[in-house]
């Protein structure tokens, strides 16, 4: 008993991998997997140095960019129900400019295709809300830091070393947290803050410290709503003598 056997109608290749009547290899030459942009375009804060993906500020860095490829490779596959897998992404640079070479197999008609690209990334100079802010010696929290009688000087400047650190290490996540200003008060130092509630809090939990809350009127937002400053009142013990 004989069997027909498959072929391209375009090459005339035998094979059982066929897509549309047409090899792996015609298919490819002739259509287009998945549709992917040859440019995505981001916004950079050249002061901050960050590239806006969303809602977020992220580092312009490799990573930043590998995650808005991979992402947008997915958001395509995922309305034709493409499944993709092995997405690779690598990021080139010179200069200014950064090109992410893309590689994935794409499961098509139950055969697997390999499929490569490349994305320009454009960076489009921009200055974000909150550098603006920044930039303009806006702050909407001061933490306040006292102690519970004469500390060291040693004891000042270790507790506001610590508190610089979570407020720069938090600046990842929030782009306002970010010492505007430092005043030496009789008591302790003011650390001026773009915001600062969840420095305060976890500072003040590491060392079991209440913070001391007080707000003032500021004015009004572009929607009508009230702003405040806030104030975190942090008091430590100082050492024992």
């Amino acid at each position: 008993m004989s069997f027909m056997k498959r072929f391209c109608v375009a090459c005339g290749r035998e094979t059982d991998s066929l897509i549309d009547s047409l090899c792996a290899q015609c298919y490819l030459e002739g259509k287009e997997v998945l549709a992917i942009p040859k440019n995505i375009a981001l916004d950079y804060d050249w002061r901050s140095e960050k590239v806006r993906v969303g809602r977020l500020w992220l580092e312009n860095n490799d990573e930043s960019l590998k995650s808005v490829v991979a992402d947008t490779v997915t958001a395509l596959a995922k309305p034709k129900r493409m499944q993709i897998s092995g997405l690779e992404v690598t990021i080139g640079r010179q200069n200014e400019r950064a090109v992410a070479a893309v590689s994935f197999s794409a499961l098509v008609e139950g055969v697997m295709l390999p499929v490569r690209s490349e994305i320009n990334i454009i960076l489009n100079k921009t200055i974000s809300d909150a550098s603006m802010k920044i930039s303009s010696y806006y702050h909407e929290a001061i933490i306040q830091l006292r102690f519970n009688g004469k500390p060291t000087v040693e004891e000042v400047r270790s507790k506001l070393q610590e508190l610089l650190a979570m407020i720069s290490e938090h600046k990842k996540k929030i782009e306002l947290s970010h010492a505007i200003d430092m005043k030496n008060v009789r008591g302790g130092v003011d650390i001026l803050v773009g915001s600062a509630k969840i420095v305060a809090t976890k500072i003040s939990r590491k060392y079991n410290v209440r913070p001391i809350y007080s707000n003032k009127m500021i004015g009004m937002n572009d929607n009508g709503t009230t702003k405040y400053r806030h104030t975190y009142c942090l008091k430590f013990e100082t050492q024992k003598k």
